[in-house]
């Protein structure tokens, strides 16, 4: 049994049910042991605030700890204001916090932090585990530092080496670099830059929006931003669950807000308005 795995066995032993995650590449080897995991199911959020206020929220309603995985100490810093919540609220957290590889601390990457210092204001226990034998031991301890009376903020730091240290193996290092480096960074980020700069310089932009306001449609990012680049519609009519308004415009972020609707999931849905896209189509 690696690292990871022993991690997981130590929350689950101890009636941690949920991790909120928001993971990176020092973090992929503790994902990937999720997968095949039973008893503790993982929620992502795509920021780190949410997470943090997810595990807020969970304790307050369960009276029991959920755990956090953040990325760094950027990834820490921010959760910290729902941290902060947190601890006036009196509710039991254990936060699992990623750090660089032992080796690489020495190279000052873009990322490298205090992270025992950030955590220390808004946590009543931190500790760093310095090696993988030492993460089940260290796990049990936050987690019973936690469920203290009324409940306490408890951080784990874990270094990792690139995903393999703790891993266990060079596969878990590709797969760390792949999916949390390549596939996070290069795409889902970069989709996101690239939908906030190009669609308000180059594509079409059929509908009038704000004095000074240029935001435009772009089709080539349709697809990977999931709809998000016909944004030209999105700045013309804000609150519009569809932002590709044309007949072979493909937008898969209101084909799923349709779906729940249908669910009876959510309610009182804006949906294009012919009369309204006439008056403002330019």
């Amino acid at each position: 049994m690696n690292g990871a795995q022993n991690l997981l066995a130590t929350l689950t032993r101890n009636g941690i049910e949920v991790c909120f995650a928001n993971p990176g590449t020092s973090e992929m080897h503790f994902v990937a042991a999720l997968d095949q995991a039973d008893g503790l199911r993982c929620v992502l959020g795509l920021f780190e605030g949410v997470v943090t206020g997810a595990a807020d929220g969970y304790a307050r309603m369960t009276g029991r700890p959920a755990s956090t995985l953040l990325h760094l100490g950027p990834g820490l810093a921010n959760g910290l204001s729902n941290l902060h919540n947190a601890m006036r609220a009196q509710s039991p957290v254990v936060n699992i916090i990623g750090d660089h590889a032992t080796y690489h601390r020495n190279y000052d990457a873009p990322l490298t932090s205090d992270i025992e210092g950030t955590a220390r204001p808004f946590s009543h226990w931190v500790r760093t585990s310095p090696d993988a034998d030492s993460v089940a031991a260290d796990a049990a301890a936050a987690i019973a530092a936690a469920r203290t009376a009324p409940g306490r903020i408890a951080s784990l730091i874990l270094p990792a080496v690139a995903g393999g240290l703790i891993g266990g193996s060079w596969r878990a290092a590709l797969a760390a670099l792949l999916w949390a480096g390549l596939a996070r960074v290069a795409l889902l980020q970069h989709v996101t830059w690239s939908v906030n700069s190009l669609c308000h310089v180059i594509g079409d932009r059929p509908y009038a929006t704000r004095r000074h306001d240029r935001a435009t449609n772009l089709w080539p990012l349709a697809l990977v931003s999931l709809g998000e680049s016909w944004h030209n519609g999105h700045h013309s009519d804000p609150t519009c669950a569809r932002h590709g308004t044309g007949p072979h415009q493909v937008d898969i972020s209101a084909a799923v807000i349709r779906g729940f609707e249908r669910l009876g999931w959510v309610t009182a849905v804006h949906w294009p308005d012919p009369a309204r896209l006439a008056a403002r189509r330019l």
